[in-house]
């Protein structure tokens, strides 16, 4: 069994090793305690433990919430061995034995990894199954020493205790409580030099100043009858914490400083000196120009570079960024040629065409994440830190050479005590430089718009003067728009600022300047009748359009024929959201959704139809822009036209979709008239409400007939999914659809869902947001829930909505008992329960093969879980006629129903060149255990066989998460 970097496996590590000391110690200080005593030991892990107290209780019960590990231990401690030990699969809220069963209940490091009512429920459990008098052995890291101290982050807690905590928890529950401290100690020893078999020494404790101590871990020994003193009281000698060495690293350390001391100093008279030497050659800047002012602006810059001193940290998190930009450049050019050579023998094959898309989709998807990785690797680069971080390397390779012995000791000691950091995602991410350039810095520099000959889309932006802000919304443009062909046209309605001169500053510019003043909406429809794109795009000069802004748009244009217009995530420059897509209520107002919330949220994240999308960024089909005729004329000069165009794509029968990897942070308000002249701005703005009049009397029956009234039905109106049916499924986590035949199961239905019209919406257990499988669903059209707000409060998220679903699509045993009881209780859904498979049956037949007793206990205890939901689900679906005759014979009331596990989209001619063919291919994920089973018995029983008659023949074996004894067969040559 592997580490997973919280369970400890003795097999991993050296008995003297600070981990392994940790918890023998707990075990060896409780065999007295449970000596001739029943023993549930809960949360047993490996089973090291439960094995260990063997020796010493009647009777001992391993119990653990992961299945692996019960098959493991049962294996490796099994009762041939250990005749007085058991282990049964459960959790820490639901002990699965009798009441006033066991004598002793023993709890290391169990209790902080469930949240804070588990904790209550997990102690009333214990209280039920112990015998009256019986005692309760409890450990949890002490929240103050384990966690606070360092700034340790445990990622496996979910509740950490302080001592306070600790006590009042036990306290309120036990009359007798007797707490305990664990952990290293520093001690005055006498002791022969090998300790051998001494097994007690005495503690000698004279009149001296009481230092109190503070230690890793608490442990509790709780009764309700009165408990013998320090009952597990011990020291462990012989681990490889000597004190010696520990005195001996303080004081290399110690010379290592005074070292870095003295060279610090130098480095501050150099410091002093280079400053000195800029403030000189800053007061001489202003006499010279030309290449004069550029030399000692270059000079000036280098002697800054060489200054002052960054961390370690931004290097190492340019180096992932850049080795994450390099592996998906080389992703997205294996696709290309894929695509290129697609592209080369294209049939009129609607599968080819089809194939053809979904490379697009996946390059498109890569490139996405591809220029996310760019911007946050520029925005290090642009930063103070990392001008501060060049000057650092400057300055170490003059003073502190790497190959040094001090500054590898530094290296590595800087290292351990900076530790690991998480990194958290915030709305942050998306905000723009605030720094504020001057009349002197804000230079313009000639850019080229590259030139194509057939654009996939014409990017219209609307103008009035406000030079600065169109400046930068071209930059940006330049700077995130490399992935689709495009060209840029200027709507300049009669601007008197630099504005006018534009094409000489960004060539291949197309500069369409009106003769007289339009207004926006009039200047819209005249700049577009320059457009040659398949699809046009307008968006207001006051924004700064983020990496893959325009080629999602396209995509998700292209993936759906029946998309009239797509809009962008409007995202504000201080980082809140904007607006993901737009709700128009039955009296014609509106909602911005989302409005200044978090815009990583999940519920901002998915494609969706939508009534409309504010016209900061929006993209139109070219031939349905000339079929409506543009904007409404009635809306001029501005407002209403984007909601107006949207009811009337809707009307020709095209849906308008909401695009979230399509990011554009908007500043808001400058499109619409002069930037100077404050007073054209409201005297514009006054045509909202005059618009809105206008809009409503247009679209009075629409509105009446399709939208809610203002603020009802949220769930459904913010995704137009009111006459949908609305579905939910909960998997253990997001399909991983490439590594595991369950997870294609699941993908393929939720991909059909979909295709069949559904609203669906998706949970994964774990609430971690797995990408880029998480984005693939959320680009399909499907709300996926995850972060920690849902983890904690799906419940109340569902209940707040529950009215809105339909259905409720339940996959495997062991993830939908935790759900099924809160929906049938909640909800008059549909339950589907889709098992995958028949899990006591696959324990039968082990059985059969095994005669393992505990495997008829585990199959006794899969038929209960699964007997429990087929009794309370609506439809049984199973993938085999066999299952479904065997479920249909325990009741014949169960609807059962027969499902195809996997979708084929096309069908494979059948083969005839077998004698062509010579090797045996695997593919399978290993995190499925019969998979690991079933491949060992074909390597002992089979391959063998197979090698006696054709001995060139090699065996591969392919699939996700092999384990240790999987991946040993590869020391054959022939597998």
């Amino acid at each position: 069994m592997e580490f997973t970097g919280e369970r400890y496996v003795p097999d991993n590590f050296d008995d003297n090793a600070e981990l392994s000391v940790e918890h023998l110690h707990r075990y060896h200080s409780v065999l007295a305690l449970v000596k001739d005593k029943k023993v549930l030991d809960i949360a047993c892990g490996e089973g090291y433990g439960s094995a260990l107290m063997t020796a010493h209780a009647k009777e001992v019960i391993g119990i653990d919430i992961n299945s692996e590990c019960i098959v493991y231990a049962a294996g490796r401690y099994n009762t041939t061995n250990y005749p007085n030990l058991t282990f049964l699969e459960g959790n820490v809220e639901h002990i699965a034995l009798p009441d006033a069963s066991v004598d002793v209940v023993i709890s290391f490091e169990t209790i902080e990894h469930v949240g804070e009512a588990a904790q209550v429920r997990f102690i009333e459990e214990v209280k039920r199954v112990l015998t009256p008098g019986g005692i309760l052995v409890v450990s949890t890291p002490d929240k103050e020493n384990y966690t606070e101290r360092y700034e340790h982050q445990n990622d496996f807690h979910e509740h950490e205790l302080t001592r306070d905590e600790f006590r009042s928890l036990l306290s309120s529950r036990f009359k007798e409580v007797e707490f305990f401290e664990q952990g290293f100690e520093i001690i005055s020893a006498i002791s022969p030099g090998v300790l051998g078999e001494t097994e007690s020494i005495r503690v000698i404790n004279w009149q001296k100043n009481p230092v109190p101590k503070k230690r890793k871990y608490l442990i509790a020994v709780t009764s309700d009858e009165p408990l013998q003193p320090h009952v597990i009281s011990s020291v462990v000698m012989d681990t490889d914490k000597e004190y010696f060495k520990q005195v001996d690293r303080i004081v290399e350390l110690q010379h290592e400083v005074e070292k870095l001391g003295k060279w610090g100093q130098e480095l501050d008279r150099g410091r002093i000196e280079a400053e000195t030497q800029i403030r000189l050659l800053s007061e001489k800047l202003q006499f010279f120009e030309g290449q004069q002012l550029q030399d000692l602006v270059a000079k000036v810059s280098q002697l800054q570079e060489w200054l002052a001193v960054q961390s370690k940290e931004k290097e190492t998190q340019i180096q992932r960024l850049e080795e994450a930009a390099d592996a998906d450049k080389k992703k997205i050019t294996s696709l290309a040629a894929e695509l290129r050579a697609l592209a080369a023998k294209k049939e009129d094959s609607p599968a080819k065409d089809k194939l053809i898309q979904d490379i697009q989709f996946n390059a498109t998807l890569l490139k996405h994440q591809l220029d996310e990785a760019n911007n946050k690797l520029l925005t290090i680069y642009d930063s103070d830190g990392w001008k501060w971080l060049r000057r650092y390397y400057n300055l170490k390779g003059k003073y502190l050479n790497e190959n040094s012995a001090h500054y590898k000791l530094l290296r590595k000691s800087l290292n351990f005590l900076r530790g690991r950091k998480t990194v958290h995602a915030s709305p942050s991410d998306y905000q723009t430089n605030k720094a504020v350039e001057t009349e002197e810095e804000f230079i313009v520099t000639k850019s080229v718009i590259p030139p194509f000959d057939q654009p996939m889309v014409s990017v219209i932006i609307p103008v009035y003067n406000a030079w600065r802000m169109n400046v930068k919304c071209l930059r940006a443009i330049l700077s995130h728009t490399s992935d689709v062909s495009y060209e840029i046209i200027i709507a300049d309605d009669c601007s008197t600022d630099e504005t006018r001169n534009i094409a000489s500053y960004f060539e291949n510019i197309i500069h369409v300047r009106n003769d007289k003043n339009l207004g926006f909406l009039l200047n819209c429809n005249n700049a577009a009748k320059y457009a040659r794109g398949k699809y046009i795009h307008f968006l207001n000069n006051d924004t700064e359009p983020r990496a893959g802004w325009l080629s999602s748009l396209v995509m998700v244009m292209e993936k759906n024929p029946l998309a009239g217009m797509a809009g962008s995530k409007l995202v504000y420059p201080d980082g809140r959201l904007q607006e993901a897509g737009g709700i128009i209520w039955k009296d014609a107002s509106g909602w911005n959704f989302g409005h200044h919330q978090n815009p990583e949220a999940p519920q901002f994240n998915y494609v969706k139809e939508v009534d409309y999308i504010s016209g900061a960024s929006i993209m139109i089909r070219a031939e349905l822009w000339k079929e409506l005729g543009g904007f409404d004329v009635q809306y001029s000069p501005a407002y209403c036209e984007d909601s107006d165009i949207a009811f009337a794509i809707r009307e020709k029968g095209y849906k308008v979709l909401y695009q979230p990897m399509s990011v554009v942070v908007h500043y808001e308000g400058y499109s619409h008239g002069s930037d100077t002249e404050k007073s054209a701005i409201s005297n514009t703005k006054e045509y909202q409400v005059i618009n809105n009049r206008k809009f409503y009397e247009k679209w009075k029956t629409v509105l009446e007939r399709d939208h809610f009234p203002n603020g009802e039905h949220v769930f459904a109106a913010r995704d137009r999914s009111g006459s949908k049916k609305t579905l939910l499924m909960i998997d253990h986590y997001v399909p991983q659809f490439d590594k595991d035949a369950g997870s294609r199961t699941t993908f393929q239905y939720l991909e059909l869902f979909v295709k069949l019209g559904f609203n669906v919406k998706f949970i994964g257990e774990n609430f971690y947001k797995d990408e880029p499988y998480t984005t693939i669903l959320q680009q399909m059209g499907i709300e996926v829930l995850y972060g920690e707000w849902y983890a904690s409060n799906w419940k109340q998220w569902f209940l707040d909505n529950k009215d809105a679903f339909d259905y409720i699509y339940l996959n495997r045993p062991h993830i939908s008992i935790n759900f099924i009881d809160f929906f049938r209780a909640n909800s008059n859904a549909s339950i589907i329960y889709y098992g995958h498979d028949l899990h006591f049956l696959r324990k039968e037949k082990r059985y059969a093969l095994e005669k393992d007793p505990k495997l008829l206990t585990l199959a006794a205890k899969w038929k209960e879980t699964e007997m429990y939901l087929f009794s309370k689900s609506d439809i049984i679906l199973t993938p085999s006629v066999d299952e479904q005759k065997i479920i249909q014979s325990l009741n014949p009331d169960f609807n059962v129903q027969l499902m195809r596990p996997y979708i084929y989209k096309s069908v494979s001619e059948p083969a005839d060149d077998f004698d062509a063919r010579k090797n045996i291919f695997f593919v399978g994920g290993f995190s499925h255990a019969p998979n690991t089973d079933g491949i060992l018995w074909f390597v002992k029983e089979v391959w063998p066989a197979i090698k006696q008659h054709l001995q060139d023949v090699k065996f591969i074996i392919a699939g996700s998460n092999p384990p240790p004894e999987i991946r040993y067969l590869s020391t054959d040559p022939d597998i």
